[in-house]
């Protein structure tokens, strides 16, 4: 059963929508408007917090290489006080260390040596 309406209910019904309609759009239009300043001033706010991470970031990055470049210098050292092999990478194994004894060792030797 198809339900009959004329021409004039469905004027008088889009008569009674419209205005509704209207105003809906005109309170979310309002609610635009006011949140618009807000974003306005919140988008220079936000590309200075960009600027700074970016700043940031690339501070890190120098202190890494730095930090990079400190760890080779000390790995470097050690492997001339100990000779150690492993940071180096060379097959001499005579570091500070064991060179400063060894005159030591020759002393007390010649020194006994001509005692007897």
């Amino acid at each position: 059963m198809f339900l009959r309406v004329s021409g004039y209910d469905l004027a008088d019904e889009f008569e009674s929508v419209v205005p509704a309609m209207s105003e809906q759009v005109a309170t979310a239009s309002t609610e635009m408007s006011a949140s618009a300043p807000g974003l306005t001033a919140a988008a220079p706010a936000a590309s200075t917090e960009v600027g700074t991470a970016r700043e940031t970031i690339a501070s890190l990055t120098r202190s890494s290489a730095e930090i990079k470049e400190i760890i080779a210098m000390i790995d470097g050292i050690a492997a001339a006080v100990d000779g150690s092999t492993s940071l180096a990478g060379g097959d001499d194994i005579t570091g500070l260390s064991q060179t400063a004894g060894r005159p030591r060792s020759e002393a007390t030797g010649f020194l006994a040596a001509m005692c007897r």
